[in-house]
């Protein structure tokens, strides 16, 4: 967008000196048309410091030496969000997580319920009778746990910490369903105020450009007009690659809560 700016006001600057020469505009006007441009040329830089800054956050990512860049892909190949409008979540590896804990403390409980079980134990052994080999004598024994304190006590902590998991699965699980609806509404409001802005406002803010430019040049309005029509134009134009800026963030947000794989 500053890129196509830039190149409009250069047009602009030199139309400006030629009008301040023919003694056609005044040297306020031409001043300010200046002023404007060379604010027009402070914005591009500033817009490109902020992408080299991104994308030093972006590579701090990464370990290595190599230097990941962007690259320039059409704005429509970022649009497609149908299969999120109909998406519905599923299993999320953080609601998994939470139930995992529920079923190790399960089989935990177990593991503590069966020292109170009784244990079998059976043996053989060869011997001799009178001399004579080929006799052989069995072993069956069981075992019955007498002393019950410490199980119980292991039983009761786990059967706790069932309690807790289970407690924090149903938090977790509220917590997660209020930030996806959020997070939906979120989503859909950026959604719609970008499908405004690139169907209504931004046609029509490039043709209130160009319309501004052209009769500028041809003598049609003052500088004072030229400016207010520009600066509004652009202003809908930031505004609408804000907007288009929150429908990703929004958007990646929507898609990390319907991502069912872990």
């Amino acid at each position: 967008m500053y890129n196509g700016l830039d190149s409009v006001f250069a047009d602009i600057k030199r139309a400006a000196e030629l009008r301040l020469e023919t003694q056609a505009s005044s040297r306020l006007e031409y001043l300010a048309t200046i002023n404007e441009a060379n604010q027009v040329q402070i914005q591009k830089e500033q817009a490109w410091y902020d992408y080299l800054a991104a994308l030093q956050k972006l590579n701090a990512w990464f370990a290595g030496d190599t230097l990941y860049t962007v690259s320039k892909v059409p704005v429509s190949t970022l649009e497609n969000s149908a299969d999120l409008i109909s998406n519905t979540a599923g299993v999320h590896p953080i609601l998994n997580f939470a139930r995992q804990r529920i079923n190790v403390a399960d089989a935990t409980i177990r593991e503590q319920k069966s020292q109170f079980l009784p244990k079998l134990s059976g043996g053989y052994n060869k011997q001799k009778v009178g001399g004579e080999s080929g006799f052989y004598s069995y072993q069956v024994g069981i075992r019955i746990p007498l002393v019950f304190g410490p199980e119980l006590g292991r039983v009761q902590s786990a059967r706790i910490e069932r309690e807790i998991a289970g407690q924090n699965l149903m938090q977790t699980q509220l917590e997660f369903n209020s930030f996806l609806g959020s997070t939906r509404e979120e989503f859909f409001k950026w959604l719609n105020s970008w499908n405004y802005y690139r169907d209504e406002a931004l046609p029509l803010a490039r043709e209130q450009r160009q319309g501004a430019i052209t009769a500028y040049n041809e003598g049609a309005i003052n500088y004072v007009a030229f400016l207010q029509n520009i600066r509004d134009a652009v202003q809908i134009e930031v505004d609408s690659w804000n907007a288009f800026g929150s429908y990703l963030d929004s958007r990646f947000q929507l898609e990390y809560y319907l991502k069912t794989s872990n």
